[in-house]
């Protein structure tokens, strides 16, 4: 495996003997790549999602960066060739959601949903949207072609910083494609089209998407 920059990323696949079947790699020069979540759907397709800080090299295409810290989705045949990749970034910083979490659920028909956060306007497929503050929450659909079929985002301006919001603190993906988020929030809430409210303190929200 060639090597690109500080730390690459190696995906291999082995079989029950621990025989390499099929090996792959990508990375960035001199900068970094880091891995979030991996998911395997039933035809041995391998799907990963992680953040780049620079221009990413996934075989044969390198992809372009916007800012600090962007996101990649990759897709790797059950033989080890590259289906199709995906980035999104912001000329801020964008960050795939809570390690701890699901952040990244793979559906049967082979699409999938990734929720994370970010600032500054973020270009998600054809898409161009604005923060309103500086820890908004994206939840994007991808369908089995890396497709962009589907996207929500909501935020609040009074988050400051990244590491001050608590913005997500549940996730759920339902069998029926519905996702569900919970967190706290610390001022007035927009919702896609629907103001929240803010009573005091730290407040909870619980919300229901139907992509």
């Amino acid at each position: 495996l060639s090597h690109q920059g500080d730390d690459d990323i190696f995906v291999a696949r082995l079989n029950q003997a621990g025989k390499v079947l099929w090996a792959n790699s990508f990375g960035s020069k001199n900068t970094w790549e880091r891995i979030y979540a991996m998911r395997v759907d039933q035809k041995g397709n391998v799907t990963l999602s992680g953040t780049f800080g620079g221009p990413l090299k996934i075989g044969k295409q390198t992809l372009p960066y916007k800012g600090s810290r962007d996101i990649y989705i990759v897709r790797f045949s059950n033989t080890g060739k590259v289906i199709w990749t995906k980035t999104f970034g912001s000329p801020s910083y964008v960050y795939i959601g809570n390690p701890d979490d699901d952040v990244m659920h793979l559906h049967k028909n082979g699409s999938l949903t990734l929720y994370g956060f970010y600032k500054g306007p973020i270009t998600i497929g054809t898409q161009t949207i604005p923060s309103r503050g500086a820890a908004d929450v994206f939840v994007v659909r991808l369908d089995s072609m890396g497709k962009v079929t589907w996207l929500q985002t909501y935020g609040s301006a009074s988050d400051k910083s990244i590491r001050s919001s608590k913005r997500v603190r549940g996730v759920h993906f339902a069998s029926d494609g519905d996702v569900f988020l919970s967190g706290l929030f610390n001022g007035p809430m927009t919702l896609g089209t629907q103001a929240m409210p803010h009573k005091g303190g730290t407040d909870v929200y619980f919300v229901r998407f139907r992509p």
